[in-house]
């Protein structure tokens, strides 16, 4: 182990330790030849017959250029040790993240998930494709929001026409089952490493074994209702059964993503306001999202549709039922009365009678007014007009002579009616004068 101050190969100086482990040390270190302000990262590998498979890391390094992961500046062997000066980065571990929260929400998990997806999609894509085999917490650095991988010490190439791994290595909790010496480590197993990831992010605590993830009793039913399929999937004991590649995790993470998007002008907006960046770079990389994202929102529209179909007709039905039976209401209302009914109101009519029978006239008692014509039939016509004075005479002799027929007909309609409403028919008729 190397002290503070310490210069190698005459142009680093060793600032501090920053990490060790059985086989490797890392320090932080400035370069005192260029003086560029800059800090870099050493890691010291001892080398031996068991360290053999290290040596693998530096030449993959050398041929990846990515974001997500560190570059290699210098390489270089002293005393048996081999050193690798990289990129140093400021931040801190997934590891060490997720113990100062608990543990990570789905959203969030989801999109350190996104991320770490295009590293491991880039390290399979390559000819032939890169396994990094040890996806674990602590080799995965978060920094301005930001992803990195590091330490490559495990990665190999994949070899199509072997079985089973030349060295095995794994990490316990993270290492799938085929990483114990059951078959060659795969584009699969760095699938089942992503999964327990995924499930150490939420739980805040490593998979104990590889029944745990499997069960839905470790899931908190409405905390993890989005991730847990995809995690279950990921971490399958028999390979065959997991995502056959990276891109297949990414598009179901998207596809649970979608309720927690808003569209804005072909792009997708997080709630909180801030435009991912990764999303949008997919969904322009990889057409086909777009297009499960489409036949989504069609299915939907479809269940929308039935849906407004059976409010409307619920809706109608009571319209017609409450009108039926306003107008049943109505009928009921019109119906014409009983005789009974006629009999009191034309007994009412009677007692009125009685009260003040000067009011009505018996139509059948009234006297007969004689015909002016009929008289004055037999007497010859005359060309010489009447006059108003012969008029007025006329009319006077005419209420004369009915004065005494009237009261006489008043006392019969009162005997009458007496009579009748004693029996309690009404028989006759009335009329007002």
């Amino acid at each position: 182990m190397l002290n503070k101050g310490f210069i190698l190969n005459k142009k680093y100086e060793i600032l501090d330790i920053i990490g060790n482990g059985g086989t490797s040390n890392v320090y932080s270190s400035k370069n005192i030849m260029k003086n560029d302000g800059k800090t870099y990262a050493i890691k010291s590998i001892q080398l031996n017959e068991k360290n053999t498979v290290l040596l693998a890391e530096p030449y993959i390094l050398k041929k990846l250029t990515h974001d997500g992961i560190p570059k290699i500046f210098d390489v270089f062997q002293e005393n048996n040790v081999l050193y690798i000066v990289e990129e140093f980065i400021h931040g801190n571990t997934l590891k060490h993240y997720v113990k100062e929260k608990g543990f990570l929400d789905e959203h969030e998990v989801f999109q350190i998930i996104l991320k770490l997806c295009d590293i491991l999609n880039y390290l399979h894509s390559q000819s032939p494709a890169i396994i990094y085999r040890d996806l674990k917490p602590s080799n995965i650095m978060i920094f301005n929001e930001n992803i990195k991988l590091i330490d490559f010490g495990t990665s190999r190439e994949f070899k199509p026409n072997k079985k089973h791994d030349t060295v095995y290595m794994y990490s316990q909790g993270y290492a799938a089952p085929e990483q114990y010496g059951l078959e060659q480590s795969s584009v699969e197993t760095d699938i089942y490493s992503l999964g327990a990831i995924m499930y150490f992010m939420i739980k805040g605590n490593q998979p104990k074994g590889f029944l745990e993830p499997l069960k839905d009793e470790n899931y908190d039913t409405f905390k993890h209702n989005k991730i847990k399929s995809i995690i279950k999937r990921c971490m399958q004991v028999d390979k065959l059964d997991r995502y056959k590649n990276i891109l297949e995790v990414k598009k179901d993470i998207l596809a649970q993503l979608e309720n927690s998007y808003v569209k804005e002008e072909g792009t997708k907006i997080l709630k909180e306001g801030t435009i991912d960046i990764e999303l949008t770079k997919t969904l322009k990389e990889d057409p086909k999202v777009i297009l499960k994202s489409t036949n989504i929102i069609k299915g939907n529209l479809k269940y929308f549709i039935i849906l407004i179909c059976l409010v409307l007709i619920t809706t109608s039905y009571f319209i017609l039922k409450n009108l039926s039976s306003r107008n049943s209401d109505k009928e009921k209302n019109n119906t014409p009365t009983t005789t009974e009914d006629n009999f009191n109101e034309i007994y009412d009519q009677k007692s009125i009678q009685e009260e003040s029978p000067n009011k009505y006239i018996d139509k059948e008692l009234e006297p007969e007014i004689p015909d002016n014509n009929t008289n004055n039939s037999n007497t010859p016509t005359t060309n010489t007009p009447t006059t108003n004075h012969n008029e007025e005479t006329n009319n006077t002799t005419t209420n004369k002579s009915l004065g005494n027929p009237v009261k006489k007909s008043n006392s019969k309609s009162q005997k009458n009616s007496k009579e009748k409403s004693n029996n309690g028919k009404a028989k006759g008729k009335f009329k007002k004068p």
